[in-house]
């Protein structure tokens, strides 16, 4: 196997990936590109495993990409995006639950497209299971941070939002912040 080194680093035989920056990313998030900010996000993970602000993104730009995938007519795998979201909450439900940011995200994706995590759609309990699952993370994060108290109620102000939520693309465009 070949090897090259960069001072300080050596690499033997395997390619190297640079992470992406959180700019790069965002500008991803903002601009829909969700394959990209998805695979980004995913190397990020590599090299920092259980980092909670990827984990929170990669989660949240899964969700996005799924339920997108329609309206802006990209043929996407889906149902692996579905299939690694689920893998992520499993993973890291238990490690970062005391997350608001996770708790929120996760709760909201789940709670909201519920038939789309489960391996059965026609399984009304599996439904069910899957869709109180969401509703608890959910109601997880409103206890945690009384912000995500007034998010679910709809009594935040876009403001607010804004200030919670600046320079993580990915709610941004959820939540229509600062796009233009």
């Amino acid at each position: 196997m070949p090897e090259f080194s960069v001072p300080g680093i050596k690499f033997k035989g395997r390619k190297f990936k640079m992470m992406l920056s959180w700019d790069k990313i965002y500008y991803l998030e903002i601009n829909e590109k969700y394959p990209e900010a998805i695979n980004a996000l995913e190397d990020n993970l590599k090299e920092t495993p259980g980092n909670a602000e990827t984990v929170i993104r990669l989660g949240f730009n899964l969700w996005l990409a799924i339920v997108e995938n329609d309206r802006m007519k990209f043929n996407l795998p889906i149902e692996q995006y579905a299939n690694r979201f689920m893998e992520l909450l499993n993973e890291y439900g238990s490690k970062i639950q005391d997350n608001a940011d996770f708790c929120f995200s996760y709760g909201l994706c789940l709670s909201s497209d519920y038939y789309r995590f489960v391996k059965n759609a026609n399984d009304i309990k599996e439904l069910k299971k899957c869709k109180k699952r969401g509703k608890d993370i959910l109601k997880r994060a409103s206890k945690i941070d009384s912000f995500y108290k007034k998010v679910i109620k709809g009594k935040v102000s876009q403001e607010e939002l804004s200030d919670h939520f600046k320079g993580r693309g990915c709610f941004e465009r959820y939540f229509n912040i600062n796009i233009s």
